[in-house]
């Protein structure tokens, strides 16, 4: 198993697991709240392998199957019975600011 880390890894404030309040873990991501939330509950489903955007999430159908259900599950515990918005941006110019695969959940 290589264990080194790449030079994006390094640089990326999501790959530091000791840095970030986690809410819950699942097998291939985490949540988090929000530094900076835009609703009374902003969290972030973050996958726990660094992958820069979607596309390249996408590549790995059956990760992505996999976060998604956790996504799912995060749903159910947290959010059934309200009004949520499920968001994700891909490049800089709709909003993206770290580059590490990250989904938005948010409700009031």
């Amino acid at each position: 198993m290589n264990l080194k880390k790449t030079n994006n890894e390094l640089a990326c404030i999501f790959c530091d697991k000791s840095k970030l309040a986690i809410v819950k873990e699942y097998k291939n991501s985490i949540i988090i709240r929000d530094l900076f939330p835009k609703k009374k509950n902003h969290f972030l489903l973050i996958t726990k392998k660094h992958l820069d955007t979607n596309s390249e999430l996408l590549k790995i159908s059956i990760l992505y199957i996999r976060i998604l259900k956790e996504l799912k599950e995060f749903i159910l515990q947290y959010c059934l019975n309200k009004d949520y918005n499920i968001i994700i941006n891909k490049g800089k110019s709709a909003g993206q600011e770290i580059n590490h695969f990250h989904i938005h959940i948010l409700y009031d």
